[in-house]
């Protein structure tokens, strides 16, 4: 099983340059899956976000997961996994903040799993508050909340367990990866966050050098 993000790892820019990237890792990932392989996406980006760039781009996966472990989906749009704020602290949240300082959340529903108006995370711009320290904080064009706990490597952890998986690996660029990519044979990418730096993590420029260099395992 490969694992990988998607900002900044999987699809790194717009740029010509990096499109013809994105072109060979999708390549990569259909051979690699071709032959029983596993690929999953992980990412700090709600599942409809990062959804819309899967079908805009044709990028195949058999696993999506969302909001920095989160939530888990199949691809077929499956919710196998959640840990989600509750409608308590979704509450909680939102008093704590002006209705001008926030601006969506991200709601997930499955009648089956009996998930129903579980919040996931709420976004929202502006000044942290000290009153919200027991939630996690995430960092990006705007500012989220998510449950404390929820990190990429419980997410790998939980398909590690779900398939009965030993022989991962990871890919990413992101402090958000650091835990993950020293738990299952990590790879960073050569423009990473400092802090995956002097941690004894291969690096790579891609992910379809990544595959490649699975292939001869």
């Amino acid at each position: 099983m490969l694992i990988s993000d998607y900002d900044g790892t999987l699809n790194v820019n717009d740029d010509l340059l990096f499109k013809i990237d994105l072109k060979l890792n999708i390549n990569a990932i259909k051979e690699f899956r071709c032959k029983g392989n596993i690929f999953v996406i992980s990412t700090a980006r709600g599942y409809n976000s990062i959804k819309e760039e899967v079908v805009k781009y044709n990028i195949p996966y058999d696993y999506l997961t969302c909001n920095n472990g989160s939530v888990i989906f199949d691809n077929k749009d499956n919710l196998l996994y959640a840990n989600t704020l509750s409608i308590d602290e979704l509450g909680y949240i939102k008093n704590t903040f002006s209705d001008k300082s926030l601006f969506y959340f991200d709601i997930y529903e499955n009648e089956q799993e009996d998930i129903k108006d579980n919040i996931v995370y709420v976004g929202f711009r502006g000044k942290t508050k000290k009153q919200l320290s027991n939630f996690k904080l995430q960092y990006r064009n705007f500012h989220t909340y998510i449950k404390n706990e929820c990190t990429k490597l419980d997410g790998a952890n939980f398909l590690k367990n779900y398939l009965k998986i030993e022989d991962i690996y990871a890919v990413g660029d992101s402090k958000d990866e650091l835990e993950l990519l020293q738990a299952y044979n990590g790879y960073k990418m050569i423009f990473s966050d400092p802090a995956l730096l002097n941690k004894n993590i291969q690096t790579t420029s891609s992910v379809h050098k990544v595959i490649k260099k699975i292939k001869k395992v």
